[in-house]
């Protein structure tokens, strides 16, 4: 047994890329520990702007040797078979055996891995973690050898407190690790020699640098927490919680120092989202707030170091640079006032939204129009999605890109608008799965802008495949899901058959049929992701995917339906409707031929007398209870107008499990007499055909 302690010091990394690089060097790191056979106590994982690496605790010394036996191709297969076989294997013919079974003879190979040291096959583990790691964009110096996310400038790899010798060439100068690591950058004092995971730590810490995230982001917190009180302010939740400004910030730094700067009042007439922009965005400072929400002319800044005057000369830096760029903001705001947003948007006529979908003034006209198709009685919608677009074209956002839509609302406001059309507007790019104060207008306009833009995509043909999503459109889609689930029913077929004309007008001209079939399996797709998100198992998954209630468009009764499932679900009561299912469809599938996937399970082929039960031939009042059951949920299924509400079908669905349950009782399926026999298996072709619009129960 032994530890490790592996280590890249580099230059400094993307700070928001440091949460997912820890989690995937564990991840990594355990997948090839566990194949190579090697077990361990504990396995943690660190990282900081200039290291990443792990601490391996009491790591097994020795991979044990093991024997597989391979199974090849048939004895009499072609040889080109044998030869990948053997290519596979690492064998030889001579070296082969057979094997027979019920399915033949075949050739067979046992492999022999024999033993090995940990410290021999350590470096060569390593070195394929770092071939295999991605990172969302990398790069090559030197010579270019390999990449990395950032330059590696030292390499810290010990075995049992003695430094492992591994050689990794990223430059075209091999790079040889040893038992040497340094400090921070400006506050440490040059390399120094570990030799454990202690040593390491009190060191790096000796020399300014706090290895565990969790311990830089506490060291944030109880700095900041006495500034703040001083002045009875507050941060604001969201830059603490999870993915805010905290999780960044944390990872700028090894060895925190917090400040508290000021901002002139002059600048402070700017809005509230242009100063929290400004800090927040462009400086990563934190912007401070009073109790009651409203912002205040201080923010705290996380400097990575320690200067004599503590820090005076740092903050007054901060000061600086946000003045500055408050001052920029500051004359662009008072020239876009001078604009009313109507003119605005005139500008849009010179903006191409996107090669081949016109401009951006035409979206407005797009908009304006769905608008009233969406929610007829809301002039405000109209009235937002008309200028929805507009601070496009104002100065403020050309150079504050983040502020798309915030400034419109602004804006809007400015002119005397009416609140609903301003919170609209400022809106409309949010999601309510995030903001659930978001305006019920922006959440209309939000569906609209999204459907319009998707849609445009989809006709010139830019779908997404695979893993490849430019345009975001994967993003767009989830959006949309969480956007229809928080609103009345929207028909979103017919929705888009407007869209898809509004388009042709203005001249873009597709297939529509085509485009409303790829749009639908693209929602399927972030269907299940949606349910995936929001934590369901996958086999009710798939058997919400394989459910005829709802059309392939009705995305809210699918998100509804999945929903109720998802409660139903975690009732143990739930688990006997599965298994009455599962009893028929068993039956049916021992049936000749098997009556469980007939040619065609639509209501209209269920009225066929050729495939319903004879009633007369019922002989037991559990049958007739049951056919009664199977009926009552036929009449309800065929209804013209299916409801989106699919809680309807709870207590039809628990009664007609319970008929099944004592139909089961009572009745033996497999009667002597044919007549008897065919007719029971009718009756449950009926109900596995009736039900199975719920989905596949089999799967369940």
């Amino acid at each position: 047994m032994g530890d490790v302690v592996f280590e890249l010091l580099t230059e400094e990394m993307p700070a928001r890329a440091l949460k997912g690089a820890q989690k995937q060097l564990q991840d990594l790191l355990h997948k090839k520990l566990t194949q190579a056979g090697l077990g361990y106590q504990d396995l943690t994982t660190f990282a900081t702007p200039r290291r990443l690496g792990a601490h391996i605790h009491t790591l097994d010394a020795v991979v044990k040797p093991e024997t597989l036996t391979l199974k090849g191709p048939r004895i009499d297969a072609p040889d080109v078979a044998l030869q990948g076989f053997l290519t596979k294997a690492g064998t030889t013919k001579a070296q082969l055996t057979q094997e027979t079974s019920p399915k033949g003879t075949f050739w067979t190979a046992t492999i022999t891995t024999p033993a090995q040291n940990t410290p021999d096959m350590l470096p060569g583990l390593l070195l394929a973690i770092i071939q295999e790691f991605s990172w969302p964009a990398r790069m090559f110096w030197g010579q270019g050898i390999m990449s990395w996310v950032r330059p590696v400038r030292r390499i810290l790899l010990l075995w049992d407190q003695r430094p492992l010798a591994m050689e990794v060439n990223f430059d075209g100068t091999p790079l040889i690790s040893s038992h040497l690591t340094e400090g921070h950058r400006f506050l440490g004092r040059g390399p120094f020699e570990v030799d454990s995971f202690a040593t390491y730590q009190r060191t790096l810490r000796e020399h300014y640098v706090m290895v565990c995230t969790q311990e830089r982001r506490a060291s944030i917190l109880s700095q900041v927490q006495p500034l703040l009180a001083a002045k009875r302010l507050e941060l604001a939740p969201h830059d603490l919680g999870e993915g805010g400004l905290l999780d960044e910030v944390q990872n700028l730094v090894e060895w925190p120092h917090v400040l508290l700067g000021r901002i002139h009042d002059d600048v402070m007439c700017l809005p509230d989202s242009v100063l929290a922009t400004t800090m927040r965005v462009h400086q990563r400072c934190f912007p401070t707030y009073t109790s009651d929400g409203v912002i205040q002319p201080f923010f705290v800044a996380v400097a990575n170091t320690h200067t004599p005057d503590d820090g005076q000369t740092i903050t007054q830096g901060f000061e600086r640079v946000i003045q500055a760029r408050l001052k920029d903001a500051l004359f662009l705001y008072e020239q876009d006032t001078q604009t009313p947003l109507k003119a605005q948007r005139d500008k849009l006529k010179q903006r191409l939204f996107f090669k081949g979908l016109g401009t951006l003034y035409q979206k407005t006209e797009r908009l304006d129009t769905l608008a009233g198709t969406v929610l007829p009685t809301s002039t405000h919608l109209k009235q937002a999605a008309t200028l929805s677009k507009a601070d496009l074209a104002t100065l403020m956002v050309e150079e504050f890109s983040e502020l798309q839509g915030s400034m419109g609302g602004h804006y809007a406001s400015r002119e005397g608008l009416s609140p609903a059309v301003c919170k609209a507007i400022e809106g409309q790019y949010q999601n309510p799965a995030q903001q659930e104060n978001m305006s019920q207008e922006a959440r209309y306009l939000g569906l609209i802008d999204r459907l319009d833009s998707l849609y445009g995509f989809f006709a010139l043909g830019h779908k997404p495949t695979g893993s490849k999503d430019p345009l975001a459109l994967k993003r767009m889609g989830n959006t949309i899901l969480d956007i229809l689930a928080s609103l009345p029913f929207v028909d979103i077929d017919t929705l888009l058959t407007s869209v898809a004309a509004l388009w042709k007008d203005h001249g873009v001209s597709c297939d529509h049929p085509q485009v409303r079939e790829d749009l639908a399996l693209f929602f399927k797709e972030r269907l299940s992701f949606f349910f995936k998100h929001h934590g369901y198992p996958s086999p009710l998954i798939t058997f919400i995917e394989g459910a005829t209630l709802y059309a392939p468009l009705d995305l809210q009764g699918r998100c509804a339906y999945g929903a109720w499932l998802w409660r139903l679900w975690q009732r143990p009561a739930f688990q006997g409707i599965i298994h009455a299912m599962s009893r028929a469809t068993k039956i049916l599938d021992k049936s000749a031929p098997p009556l469980s996937k007939p040619p065609s399970s639509t209501p209209e082929a269920l009225q066929n007398n050729h495939e319903l039960p004879d009633t007369s031939l019922f002989t037991a009042p559990e049958e007739h209870a049951l056919w009664d059951q199977i009926e009552a949920l036929h009449n309800q299924l065929t209804k013209p107008a299916m409801p989106v509400a699919p809680a309807t079908f709870e207590e039809p669905l628990f009664s007609l499990s319970a008929s099944i349950d004592k139909f089961f009782e009572a009745v033996m399926v497999n009667a002597d007499d044919p007549c008897l026999r065919d007719n029971r298996i009718k009756l449950l072709a009926r109900l596995h055909h009736l039900t199975r619009q719920f989905g596949p129960w089999d799967v369940l």
